[in-house]
């Protein structure tokens, strides 16, 4: 192993420093990102929805949830609340801090490495200050070609030719360019030249992410906050005392640094890791299992019914079809392999895993709510079905399953209606969106 001095390791604090522009540079990313995928009638893809779902995890976990739970029979049409917007800027906090841990135990292993020390001494700079615009121009350029959410959508040009990387091109030009001016003007050029250049490059960086980043439903403070880091952090690095040496490796300032840093990345993995999910296909009774199905009104005519399947092979129907002016009473039976069956549907879309407050919705749309109780087990997921995220994302994949149900539903024979429709005895038919 190569021995170290002092002199050979960066200073504890630039490594601070480097960690937290990471951090704050793959946040602002990745909150562009999200935010585009949102923003768009039908999402490119399920980024939003696990992002919220990590939003969710902490709401669940402070017990900030102020709102009752769906029913089957209607779909939560509400932004989130006061104390669940708290619980996003606190999972916000939580993901910054843990990319910095990430980043800082990162940095330690590397500093027993006399090059990549060397390195990071004479570029900490130029990390601080770009790597921001260099995160949020990747995002750029990955959305850039998106399928416009609007049919009618003016084009938006050439990546190439934007403004940002325009800006960004001219900034790395004349980076390169600065060694030779150095050498034609034989001296180095004023402090108040480069901090007005320094000045003049956060300016614009710094808006154009908070423009990219913005959030019109409401305002996310956190987010607030990283901004103003991504300008500070080169600053406190331009005005640090820079004859202090790092403290020794052992000291007790140095342990608390690093179990802070291991709290930091637990929390950050226990809200990020992915939901685990269980099967539904092997109950242990399956006389015990119960399954409701429910679609909810909309504005026009839908249909407007709840299916309860019993584990013994009962149904019971209740509600309306498109052409029923009144409700219906229908109880019939259901072959047990058929109940298995819809088991077997939901678990290849991972049902028990599904997150449904953070699934996309619309406010005159349709809804549909599945209830599952089995083996002391309970899941309700309720989902609109006009706005339905991604094309085989996990809530178009959801309402397709329902679907699916619905069609399973159609060998039920019934023995009691009562109601308009029991004028042939019609199945229950699948629900075209």
């Amino acid at each position: 192993m190569i021995s170290q001095t002092d002199d050979d390791r960066p200073l504890d604090l630039n490594a601070a420093l480097l960690s937290f522009s990471v951090a704050c540079a793959l946040f602002i990313g990745g909150l562009s990102y999200v935010l585009k995928n949102g923003a768009r009638e039908t999402p490119v893809n399920d980024s939003t929805y696990l992002a919220l779902t990590g939003a969710y995890r902490v709401v669940d976990f402070l017990h900030l949830q102020t709102v009752s739970p769906v029913k089957t029979s209607a779909l939560r049409r509400q932004f989130p609340s006061g104390r669940e917007r708290f619980g996003i800027e606190i999972c916000i906090l939580v993901t910054v801090l843990g990319l910095t841990a990430a980043a800082s135990l990162l940095l330690a292993l590397l500093t027993y490495m006399r090059e990549f020390c060397s390195f990071v001494k004479r570029s900490t700079l130029m990390f601080l200050l770009f790597a921001a615009p260099v995160s949020y121009l990747t995002v750029s350029r990955l959305t850039w070609n998106w399928p416009p959410s609007e049919p009618y959508a003016t084009p938006r040009g050439s990546f190439w030719q934007s403004l940002p990387f325009m800006v960004f091109i001219g900034e790395i030009a004349y980076l390169c360019a600065l060694p030779i001016l150095l050498y034609l003007r034989r001296r180095a050029i004023p402090r108040w030249t480069v901090a007005m250049l320094v000045l003049f490059h956060l300016a614009f960086w710094i808006y154009v992410l908070w423009y990219e980043t913005r959030f019109w439903l409401f305002p996310i403070y956190s987010r607030d906050i990283v901004l103003l880091l991504i300008p500070a952090l080169p600053l406190v690095y331009m005005l640090q005392d820079r004859d202090r040496l790092v403290r020794a490796r052992g000291s007790p300032e140095t342990r608390l640094v690093l179990g802070i840093a291991i709290v930091a990345l637990i929390s950050f993995v226990a809200v990020w890791e992915p939901t685990k999910t269980g099967a539904l296909s092997d109950p242990k009774d399956l006389a015990s299992v119960k399954i409701e199905l429910a679609r909810g009104p909309c504005f026009g005519s839908c249909p407007q019914y709840t299916i309860t399947v019993q584990g013994d092979g009962r149904v019971e129907y209740s509600g309306r079809q498109r052409h029923s002016r009144f409700d219906s009473r229908k109880v019939g039976k259901i072959e047990s392999g058929k109940i298995t069956q819809i088991l077997r549907t939901l678990d290849q879309v991972k049902f028990m895993a599904l997150d449904d407050r953070a699934f996309s919705w619309g406010f005159d749309t349709p809804s549909v709510g599945l209830h599952i109780w089995e083996d002391g087990k309970t899941k309700l997921v309720v989902s609109d079905t006009g706005f339905v995220g991604p094309k085989n994302g996990r809530q178009s994949r959801f309402v397709d399953a329902t679907q699916e149900i619905d069609s399973i539903l159609n060998s039920t024979k019934w023995d009691f209606c009562m109601g308009e429709e029991c004028a042939s005895l019609p199945s229950t038919e699948p629900t075209p969106d």
